[in-house]
């Protein structure tokens, strides 16, 4: 039981570290393109 617990907590970790990246290159891919259409306009 307890190590099931433990890779479940290891999983939502990583789960959740990747949904951070993700939307971390989100925001870092939308300020390029806000950067790139500042500089075109």
């Amino acid at each position: 039981m307890y190590e099931h617990t433990n890779a479940r907590m290891i999983f939502s970790f990583r789960y959740s570290y990747f949904v951070f990246s993700q939307v971390k290159g989100l925001y870092f891919v939308d300020t390029v393109l806000i950067h790139l259409f500042f500089v075109i306009s």
